[in-house]
């Protein structure tokens, strides 16, 4: 093994360790959280996992888990219409003034503000803004020039929208280092590919991807996507991370088109079809289940929201 390889293979171990960890957080992020806990997932001391994470993830454990409570605590409210009293619950703050600071301090703005999006927006008095030169813009978080209460293009959306229940299933990722970067996800995939083709034709695989992170909500720097692939039951062991997708109802939405244009499609199946169903999103990640005939230039996939029926207080 050349010495380049065997950097590379540590820093992907690092790596992986790292994502996995994140993920522990994710997966517990509607409770309190240790430094101690979440370092032993990773198989590191809680020192070294804090400077390792802190490096990797241009943020610490602490900033991340605040952020992202934040940011789930965003799209439930713009798309789910999500009480800010339940949300403050949910998410541990032992007031809804206590999320209401928080929330205001991230965002540059009140929680309702961003409910109603009627409101003026964060304008740079908020960390996001002030820290990662992040603006919030009505246009990243609802269709552009349509009122979530359209009923001819709600319908026409609810028309496309089916439910599915799908069984848990495995998936192998690898993680694009330069997030949402074009260059970088195409990269990303390109290996995988590779990895891929060694054991199993690729025909026989189902491709997804998962972005993390909404856009209009976090910083570029900290938007994350993995490029997935869930092996037949019968394939060789894959030397790459897994993650499990949870069974339960999925609302399956297919979209065309060209890569950038995806991120419209998201935004007018959850402000035209989500507030109007009866249902609210659950804290995990939209999946997007790439068809045949998809590619590089012209995207044709199906995007799965995991969803339950909507609580009241």
């Amino acid at each position: 093994m050349t010495i380049a390889s065997a950097r590379e293979k540590r820093l992907f171990e690092y790596r992986r360790r790292i994502d996995k960890a994140t993920r522990y957080i994710l997966d517990n992020i509607d409770r309190p959280l240790s430094l101690e806990e979440i370092a032993e997932q990773a198989c590191f001391s809680k020192y070294h996992f804090l400077r390792l994470f802190t490096t990797m993830m241009n943020e610490s454990p602490g900033e991340f888990i605040t952020r992202k409570r934040l940011e789930r605590a965003a799209i439930r409210l713009i798309y789910a219409n999500t009480s800010v009293t339940r949300l403050a619950e949910e998410y541990g703050y032992s007031s809804v003034a206590a999320f209401s600071k928080a929330f205001s301090q991230w965002f540059g703005c009140r929680p309702t503000a961003l409910k109603t999006l009627r409101e003026r927006l964060g304008e740079g008095d908020g960390k996001l803004q002030r820290k990662h030169g992040k603006q919030l813009q009505a246009s990243e978080l609802r269709v552009p020039d349509a009122p979530p209460g359209d009923p001819l293009r709600a319908d026409e959306i609810a028309s496309r929208v089916t439910l599915m229940e799908v069984a848990e299933f495995e998936l192998h990722y690898l993680t694009s280092p330069g997030g949402y970067d074009m260059s970088s996800v195409w990269e990303t995939w390109q290996q995988l590919n590779a990895h891929v083709q060694r054991l199993v034709d690729p025909l026989s695989c189902r491709w997804f991807a998962i972005s993390h992170d909404h856009p209009g909500l976090t910083p570029a720097a900290q938007c994350r996507y993995d490029a997935c692939v869930a092996l037949p039951k019968d394939a060789p062991p894959l030397n790459l991370p897994t993650l499990q997708v949870p069974g339960g109802r999925f609302a399956v939405y297919p979209v065309e088109g060209p890569a950038e244009s995806i991120l419209g499609r998201y935004l007018e199946f959850y402000t035209l079809w989500m507030p109007q169903s009866g249902y609210e999103p659950m804290d995990f990640p939209v999946l997007e289940h790439y068809l045949a005939g998809s590619s590089h230039e012209h995207v044709r996939a199906e995007l799965w929201a995991k969803i339950q029926p909507i609580r009241f207080l």
